[in-house]
């Protein structure tokens, strides 16, 4: 019959955590007010893209290597969400719109 140790619950003091609790919480919200100023393709495009520099530091940093087959969809990713977004038409404004615009 094997023994099993029982083990304390873990205790963290709150005053240790809270600072990044706060922390988390205040870099969430700074996040989405200041997307407020960025348009959505620009954002698309950029959340997109991100895995070409997660990969690019996790190979220079951290001497991570990747199949070239994974850099090759990185960029057909990219690639084709920033085709797809920089080549979408607007739709013209009203002529009423424009009026009650000036």
């Amino acid at each position: 019959e094997a023994l099993v140790l029982r083990q304390p619950a873990p205790r963290a003091p709150f005053y240790q955590y809270s600072p990044c609790s706060v922390s988390n919480i205040v870099s969430s919200w700074a996040q989405y007010e200041c997307l407020k100023y960025v348009s959505f393709p620009t954002q698309t495009l950029f959340k997109s893209g991100k895995v070409i520099p997660v990969m690019l530091v996790g190979k220079i940093f951290h001497k991570k290597s990747y199949p070239w087959i994974e850099y090759l969809e990185a960029l057909g990713i990219t690639l084709g969400v920033a085709l797809f977004m920089l080549t979408e038409h607007k739709k013209p404004a009203s002529s009423a719109a424009a009026v009650a615009a000036s």
